[in-house]
């Protein structure tokens, strides 16, 4: 592969309704009296870990020659992966189009399927570094882009 930088485009909706969820269950908690009870207590980390999970979730990728670097947390958080020394890699497809699915309000401000029936591919290096990257948590011409990358790469 040439040696140049590719930055893929990430998308917000998924990670944002996430937060959502999680400052909307958390609030009604926050302002009542039984936020320093133990049942309250327990519900606000529940509620962290949910808006906690929403700002993980935004991620980009970036490819610099051979490294494919997958960043978290605005930076704080990196994980490269040598593309060349990639030894298994498998695709997913994920369909959650379920009538109970909490995330079906996307659907009232999204038509894209994406966020419903996914892909998922799955990095495995030589050394034992797993790297699952989400189509749900970027653009899907991006997504194609990267899987036939790592294709290309990786014929075996």
């Amino acid at each position: 592969m040439d040696k140049k930088n590719i930055k893929l485009r990430c998308d917000h909706t998924f990670p944002i309704l996430i937060l959502l969820f999680g400052c909307i269950a958390i609030f009604p908690i926050i302002i009542s009296k039984y936020s320093i009870s133990l049942l309250g207590i327990i519900w606000e980390t529940c509620c962290g870990l949910i808006i906690f999970t929403g700002v993980w979730r935004f991620e980009h990728f970036e490819i610099s020659g051979d490294t494919l670097t997958k960043v978290n947390l605005g930076g704080l958080y990196r994980k490269d992966l040598n593309m060349c020394h990639i030894t298994r890699y498998t695709k997913k497809v994920i369909d959650m189009n379920h009538f109970w699915n909490p995330f079906n309000i996307i659907k009232l401000f999204s038509k894209e399927k994406k966020y419903f029936k996914f892909r998922t591919i799955k990095l495995q290096a030589t050394d034992n570094l797993i790297m699952i990257i989400n189509e749900r948590n970027m653009h899907s011409e991006d997504f194609k882009k990267l899987y036939h990358i790592i294709c290309v790469l990786n014929k075996f």
